[in-house]
């Protein structure tokens, strides 16, 4: 059994990054002309933010699992050094 999504799993996630290609595309041009930096940072975009979900989901649940049972799941902000 394959694991991976593989070339299916790519092009069934293709039209959803499509969409978030051209929804940005739409956006973006109300306030600024076209440019060919922006044209190619913005792919990058969504997968940089799919990565990092993909990150914090792999740090989180481990967490998840290891906290003792009757326990809240809280988030510990650190000190900023306020009051």
């Amino acid at each position: 059994m394959q694991t991976t999504l593989g070339l299916t799993g790519a092009l069934a996630l293709l039209p959803l990054f499509l969409l978030q290609f051209a929804a940005g595309a739409m956006m973006d041009h109300r306030y600024d002309r076209c440019d060919w930096r922006t044209v190619i940072m913005m792919p990058l975009y969504p997968a940089a933010f799919w990565m990092l979900q993909l990150v914090t989901t792999l740090v989180a649940y481990p967490m998840l699992l290891a906290r003792r049972r009757g326990r809240p799941a809280t988030w510990v902000s650190p000190d900023r050094g306020g009051r």
